[in-house]
């Protein structure tokens, strides 16, 4: 399944530049995970959990979580170049949120009889790079 074509790559990459959000720490997420916004701002940090492609709560993802510092900020980036948080990935392929809340090349498998929320977040451009073009349109699977 293929929903980015490399100009709609090439013009993300152009148009908008690597952007990312300030946010809160939030218990159990780690570098990679894709994110969901889980409540209002708490001064100027965004609060954040994991995304959920079998929890409508839990999604649209608005991007990736990249740095978590001691002091309780992270950083989650949700537009433009992402390198070094993802390995292994095949070049030119649509990359979805999993049911694990991390970026995959196959859409969410929902559960007998659940259903799974499918979001396109991005697109590998090299085994270790890809573009995060956020789509918030999401089509619903049933089990």
């Amino acid at each position: 399944m293929q929903l980015l074509n490399p100009l709609t790559v090439a013009q993300a990459t152009w148009l908008y530049p690597a952007k990312s959000l300030r946010v809160a720490d939030s218990p159990g997420l780690s570098v990679g995970d894709c994110v969901y916004i889980s409540g209002p701002k708490a001064g100027d940090l965004c609060q954040v959990g994991r995304a959920d492609p079998r929890d409508a709560l839990k999604m649209p993802a608005i991007g990736v979580l990249i740095a978590m510092a001691i002091s309780g900020q992270g950083e989650v980036q949700i537009l433009g170049e992402l390198s070094d948080v993802y390995t292994g990935l095949n070049v030119r392929k649509s990359l979805f949120v999993d049911e694990t809340g991390r970026l995959s090349e196959s859409p969410p498998a929902p559960l007998l009889g659940g259903y799974a929320y499918v979001q396109a977040l991005g697109y590998s451009i090299d085994p270790g790079s890809l573009i995060l073009v956020p789509s918030f349109t999401m089509v619903k699977r049933i089990g």
